[in-house]
Order: C-alpha cells, then sequence, then structure tokens
C-alpha cells in the first residue's frame, strides 16, 4: 500500500511563522528522510522562513546538507 501526502505549503509556511513568534529560538529538526521531503528540501525551507540552524540526526545527515 503506497500514501501520497500532498502539503499546503502556503498553510505550511503559515503555521510555521506563526510557531516561531510564539516560540522565538526553535530549532527545526530533520531526520532520517524528512518524512519524505529530503533533507535538502527541508534545510532550503528553514533558511527560507528564516532558521539559521537545523539539526539533524546523525553527522552522515550533516554532511549532506552543508
Amino acid at each position: 500500500m503506497a500514501l501520497t501526502l500532498y502539503v499546503d505549503t502556503a498553510r505550511w509556511r503559515a503555521h510555521h511563522k506563526q510557531v516561531s513568534e510564539q516560540f522565538p529560538g526553535l530549532v527545526p529538526v530533520c531526520k532520517g528522510n524528512g518524512y519524505g521531503f529530503g533533507h535538502e528540501r527541508l534545510a532550503d525551507e528553514a533558511t527560507r522562513l528564516g532558521s539559521d540552524i537545523l539539526a539533524v540526526g546523525t553527522t552522515y545527515e550533516a554532511a549532506r546538507i552543508k
């Protein structure tokens, strides 16, 4: 059985902005495959939304995002 996830990007970004404003200093985390989105895409989104740091699960994941 396959599962396809569709994300309303504008809504997701608005939610991220709201949470970031309520809790300044939060560090986004991307482990594994980032729920299928991939590290690179989530790192780009985190940067676009103003985060200057991204936590990952392993040093191998960090090397891929670098």
